[in-house]
Parts: C-alpha cells; structure tokens; sequence
C-alpha cells in the first residue's frame, strides 16, 4: 500500500475516532476519559509507539504503558486529561474542533 493511501486511510480513521465521546470538549457533559483501547488506538492511528507518545506528553514510557494497559490489569492507571488533551492536540484533533476553538478564542470573565 502506497504512503499516500496509508495516509487517506489514517486521516479517515482519526475523523472517525475524533467522533468518540472521550474526544469531546472537556466542556462537553457526554466528555469522558479514554480506555486503554482507545489511547492504543490513537497510537496505532498517528504511528506512534508508547516511547515516542510519552516523550509527548513529558512522561516516562512505564507511564504511558500503564495508560495502556486494561483496566482489569493489575498497574492500569487512568491517564489525566491534560496528557490526553496533549495527546489530542498533537493528533490534529484541536485544529478539527470548534468548541475547543471557541473556547481558546473567549476572555476569560472579570
């Protein structure tokens, strides 16, 4: 498969996983936090391998495999919504969302 179709198909895949409710605004009531399939799946969606994702969110790759691992697994811990919402941003998901964009774009209240 040629780069260029990998890449349509990638692009595609991240609209598709950019729908999901752990990709919503933290604004959002439906936003919630994702599962370990679903941090894997945003790796295997942008190429990433663990090491390269936790160098950058700033953690050490024991960190972000632990993010990874099922939630039944004994060491499984939930990743924080900053490093997801970093995890995000550098997928191109920003760039796609109007409310996060609105929001950045407000004052904040006096």
């Amino acid at each position: 498969m040629s780069n260029k179709i990998t890449l349509h198909l990638n692009l595609k895949g991240l609209r598709e996983f950019w729908q999901l409710d752990c990709c919503l605004a933290y604004k959002d009531d439906r936003s919630r936090l994702p599962n370990a399939e679903e941090i894997k799946k945003l790796l295997e969606l942008k190429s990433w391998n663990q090491e390269q994702a936790a160098n950058l969110v700033g953690v050490s790759k024991e960190t972000m495999k632990k993010w990874c691992l099922k939630t039944e697994s004994k060491g499984n811990r939930k990743i924080p919504y900053a490093a997801w919402a970093l995890l995000l941003i550098y997928s191109g998901k920003v760039v796609n969302d109007k409310v996060i964009l609105d929001l950045l774009s407000n004052k904040p209240d006096e």
